[in-house]
């Protein structure tokens, strides 16, 4: 089936198929991803849902003859093979199981492997997705698609960034006329910091195939770390152009577009235009809400200042743009400066009261404050005006079980994982609500999910460790308060059950000098405690 009408029809089959999985209709949703491989046989994502839909029904014959269909498609124009393509593993868990009972049928099939490495990737098991993926390869060695899938979970796993890169030069090699495996290989460039190489094989890449919308979006980021910022503008408005129907690319919707959008507010950024970058972020925030004007993980004061002055500039030019103040409250709330965030939050409502996110940051800000009642009127706020914004459930959640309020609190926690699947802190807080409930199993589940998604969490480790702790697990309750208190030394109600887990173990003496650290940093608890 060819042309553009032709690939929007076979596009919104699957779309339809996606809703009837959102309503637990598997039999309905491969009916219309049937329809989706009859409209085009070559169509490698239909297939791979398709096969992920019948693992869940246990039609295991069928899902093995897709996963060998792939192999015989053509790859060249088929780049959108992500685990955001295949059923979410986070949401369906028995799907790794069911890819395992398949793989024991056909241990020699490529794309199995593909799809169980997929299933892991998506809740963060790097490792064994490789290992996945080196057999995929090992079964199909001339298969540049299959080398190319490698590179891309081993450029996520940082350790194995440079294997990653040579993966993709290898299936470059295998395939140099494929422009969207350059475009790959321009990408696993940028992440190891070759940005001029990366440039050439994006262009490379762009010029083989002029319509790959990551590509220019790349090679937009690639622009920016050049500082070539009015060239970056052109590439990353041109990868916005809101064109997914040629690769039958759904996530460039949501996952690379806010990416985009964000690198084109650090173009913006660098020619001085900070109306133009605030409303690029914003829209870089609604897609991914980790998204922010100041990136700054290692909480550097210059960092924050630069940040700020840029907003002080701004506004000191437009002194009724709200953004402005709204992005330079959450930038003061992020380098711990709260009331100066409150009043730039204040500010922001006064020029525009229908703003959800600054009532929802200011409610964030009064939390830390331990004002949870006012936090939890400014996020009722919020919520009533942008009921999509998961961080503001999040918060409220929070807010309402400070208060004593766990029903709602868990509630709240649900909601922001419906609206966030891969919300670690939401399965994190459900999972202390459920704890002090006295849901003890599910609360597990709960920050077995969180770890999953987060493997180095340390205050969910602390609420598994006082799961385990309540269920007798004692050797895993104090393996998690040990890799908590590594990450966090300061987690003060990690010692006390630690000491508890220890003298559940008969480790008297490792009791009394947990307790005494504890005591240590908070004189009061202990006494609290009795």
């Amino acid at each position: 089936m060819k042309g553009y009408r032709a690939k929007v029809a076979v596009m919104a089959a699957m779309a339809r198929g996606r809703k009837r999985v959102d309503r637990k209709d598997f039999k309905g949703a491969i009916r219309l991803f049937d329809e989706a491989v009859r409209l085009d046989a070559q169509c490698a994502q239909a297939y791979l849902y398709r096969a992920g839909l019948k693992l869940l029904v246990r039609d295991d014959a069928g899902a093995l003859s897709d996963f060998r269909a792939i192999s015989g498609l053509d790859h060249s124009h088929l780049p959108a093979y992500r685990d955001l393509t295949t059923l979410s593993a986070e949401e369906f868990p028995e799907l790794i199981a069911a890819a395992e009972r398949v793989l024991r049928l056909a241990p020699r099939c490529a794309w199995a492997h593909v799809f169980h490495a997929f299933s892991l990737r998506s809740l963060m098991r790097y490792e064994d997705a490789i290992r996945d993926l080196d057999r995929a390869v090992a079964c199909e060695p001339r298969s540049a698609a299959l080398w190319a899938m490698r590179s891309r979970v081993k450029l996520t796993n940082r350790q194995k960034l440079y294997d990653g890169v040579r993966d993709m030069e290898k299936a470059v090699s295998l395939a140099p006329e494929w422009g969207w495996l350059n475009c790959w290989l321009g990408e696993a460039l940028r992440h190891q910091g070759e940005f001029r190489r990366a440039l050439k094989s994006l262009d490379r890449g762009l010029a083989l195939d002029a319509r790959y919308l990551r590509g220019h979006a790349w090679r937009g980021g690639v622009l920016v770390a050049l500082g070539r910022h009015k060239d970056a503008v052109r590439s990353l408005t041109r990868s916005l152009a809101f064109d997914p129907i040629y690769h039958y690319d759904f996530e460039y919707t949501a996952d690379q577009k806010s990416w985009a959008h964000n690198q084109r507010m650090l173009a913006h950024r660098g020619l001085g235009s900070v109306p133009r970058a605030l409303d690029d972020l914003n829209k870089a925030h609604a897609f991914g809400p980790r998204y922010a004007w100041v990136y700054n993980p290692d909480q550097e004061a210059g960092i924050f200042q630069k940040g700020i002055a840029e907003l002080d500039e701004a506004i000191a030019k437009t002194p009724r743009l709200a953004w402005a103040f709204a992005w330079r409250g959450w930038t003061y709330e992020h380098w711990g400066r709260l009331e100066e965030a409150l009043n730039d939050f204040s500010q922001a409502l006064r020029l525009s009261p229908r703003l959800a996110w600054p009532w929802a940051w200011r409610g964030k800000a009064l939390l830390a404050l331990s004002r949870a009642d006012e936090a939890l009127s400014c996020l009722d706020r919020a919520i009533r005006l942008d009921g999509g914004y998961a961080q503001a459930f999040g918060w409220r959640g929070e807010a309402r079980r400070l208060l004593g309020r766990l029903a709602p609190a868990a509630d709240d926690f649900t909601r922001a994982i419906r609206l966030d699947h891969r919300a670690a802190w939401a399965f994190a807080g459900r999972g202390e609500c459920r704890q002090k409930q006295g849901r003890t199993l599910e609360s597990l589940r709960d920050l077995d999910r969180a770890l999953a998604i987060c493997p180095d969490y340390a205050e969910a480790l602390a609420w598994r460790a006082e799961s385990r702790r309540l269920l007798g697990e004692l050797k895993g309750a104090l393996a998690d308060a040990d890799a908590a208190l590594s990450l966090k030394p300061g987690l003060v109600l990690v010692y006390v059950t630690r000491a508890l887990v220890k003298q559940g173990l008969r480790d008297y003496k490792g009791q009394l000098a947990d307790f005494r650290r504890a005591a240590r940093l908070d004189p009061t608890l202990l006494e609290a405690r009795g």
